[in-house]
């Protein structure tokens, strides 16, 4: 018989429309997501409500319990994940998760790790303990839907609107935290370049503005980056030269000074190894990679 089941829908429903339900791996507490994007708590053994979890913008679309029964944690339409305490309902932590609307959590059996999919097309795990995001696996075309993580913690499978349905499986590679936060700000830098607009001088039709072929990227970037070392190498080495032409009108003896270690291995004159760089840009990224050169290195 499902009588208790039956009994709190009864209750809750006569209010609000309830969206998602989740019983805690104790069996004590019941939780119970509702249309005005709070979350009840009950105890199943009374049926009595324990707390109320408020804090979302937008309704609760999922959430889960840990397997020691100490957190809950919601994922909602507003784009957050919120970690709760169950032991007097507190916020943990707000995490802004997802581009767009969380779709499921779920935690990793017999620990604080969850992992969360989005209408972003992402699967993301994350640290429950130290608040922190651990990486973000991509492969979904469209929204997913759903996770689900296997007993042992060592497989997790997401369903996604694309029609396909994805088994990820834990590897023995070694993840660096900073490594993964490092790719993610590039990532984030590199959208951020392709969505800046391109300023236009005032008083003209930006609508008729010719637009440059090329956009601003990592890799434009990383190519003005090795255009300006090259430019630096060269700098020095001119340098050099005419600390030698001045030393040699004081001394004819003086020796002449050591080159630079990249030119001694290329076998290249300075000149040339600002060439040999330029030319190994991309003909597509070579302008905008010139256009994000200082002043002061032109």
């Amino acid at each position: 018989m499902f009588t208790v089941g039956l009994i709190v829908g009864v209750l809750v429903s006569q209010v609000l429309i309830v969206l998602s339900v989740c019983y805690s791996k104790n069996n004590k507490l019941l939780a119970v997501s509702l249309l005005d994007c709070t979350v009840k708590v009950f105890f199943t053994d009374t049926l009595k409500f324990y707390i109320s979890l408020y804090g979302h913008k937008l309704p609760v679309t999922s959430m889960d319990i840990s397997s020691d029964s100490t957190l809950i944690v919601t994922g909602s339409a507003d784009k957050n994940i919120k970690i709760w305490g169950l032991d007097f309902g507190d916020c943990h932590k707000s995490i802004f998760a997802h581009d767009e609307a969380v779709m499921k959590v779920a935690f990793v059996p017999k620990t604080h790790q969850f992992f969360s999919v989005g209408k972003d097309r992402k699967l993301k795990q994350w640290d429950a303990d130290n608040f922190e995001h651990i990486q973000t696996l991509e492969g979904h075309h469209k929204e997913v839907w759903c996770v689900d993580i296997s007993g042992s913690g060592d497989f997790v499978a997401t369903s996604s609107h694309d029609k396909s349905i994805r088994i990820w499986e834990r590897t023995d590679e070694a993840l660096v935290l900073e490594d993964e936060r490092e790719t993610a700000r590039e990532l984030q830098y590199e959208q951020s370049l392709v969505e800046s607009q391109e300023t236009t001088i005032p008083g003209e039709n930006a609508e008729n503005e010719a637009e440059s072929a090329g956009k601003k990227s990592m890799d434009t970037v990383r190519a003005a980056e090795r255009i300006m070392e090259a430019i630096e190498v060269y700098r020095q080495e001119k340098g050099k030269e005419e600390e030698f032409e001045e030393a040699r009108k004081v001394d004819k003896t003086a020796p002449p000074p050591d080159k630079h270690i990249i030119l001694s291995t290329l076998n290249l004159s300075a000149s040339d190894y600002v060439l040999d760089v330029v030319k190994k840009v991309r003909p597509s990224e070579l302008e905008e990679s010139l256009l994000v050169l200082p002043f002061h290195y032109i």
